[in-house]
Formats: structure tokens, sequence, C-alpha cells
């Protein structure tokens, strides 16, 4: 009896995260440095509503820097920053960190407490 609730243990451990099982790894800070920053960035917010913002670059060799973003209409600005893994955004009122997968160049899949969220994030170049 003891074995089937290791195994069981086991089983549901590897399941909650769906990246590993697809044989997808999260984005190291590196990663996520050089996939985000200095790229407009895309999505759709867990409430359903778009968002574009653009990541900017703090001071070199920092990872953090400052965020400008447009969603239903109104610009806004918060900040981001890498800590351990997880790429986080603060914004008044509120704040987040997403674990992220590269899925390709332009699009990442972000996690949020080993929970795949249902839309990617699209990248681009930013234009000037």
């Amino acid at each position: 009896m003891k074995l089937m609730g290791t195994i069981s243990v086991v089983f549901a451990l590897v399941l909650s995260s769906s990246a590993i099982v697809r044989g997808e790894s999260f984005m190291t800070p590196e990663e996520l440095m050089s996939t985000l920053v200095g790229k407009s960035l895309s999505g759709i917010t867990t409430k359903g509503i778009p968002f574009t913002q653009t990541i900017l670059a703090g001071k070199p060799g920092k990872k953090k820097g400052r965020i400008e973003g447009m969603q239903e209409g109104h610009s806004y600005e918060s900040t981001w920053k890498i800590k351990g893994n997880r790429w986080c955004e603060a914004w008044p009122g509120g704040s987040d960190c997403w674990r992220l997968v590269k899925i390709d160049d332009n699009t990442v899949q972000a996690y949020r407490k080993k929970k795949k969220l249902d839309h990617v994030w699209t990248l681009k170049p930013v234009s000037n």
C-alpha cells in the first residue's frame, strides 16, 4: 500500500508541470533577458483584456527595468524584474510573477503557480 501512495504522489508531481511533461523547459534568467528585454510584448490578461507593452532595459548588468504599456486605450508604466527563474512585473495596485516557456522566437507561454495561462504572449522588435 505504501508503494502505491508513493507512486501516486510522484505521478501527480510529474503531471503538475505540463511544460516538463511536454519536454519543454522554463526559461533561465539569461534567456528571459535576451528574449524579452527591448521587445514589444502583446497578450491577453487573465480577465480577457488585450494589452501591448514595451520592455525597456534598466541599468547595464541589472535584471530589472521599466515597462511602457497600453491597455483599453490607456497608457501605463510599470516595472519588471527577474526573481530566480521568474519574470515579475509590478504596477500601481499589484504585481505578479510567471515562469515562461519559449515556444519560438516570437512566442512565449506563461505559467502562474504551475498553471499554464490561457493565452500566449507574442514578441516583436520595437519599432523606432
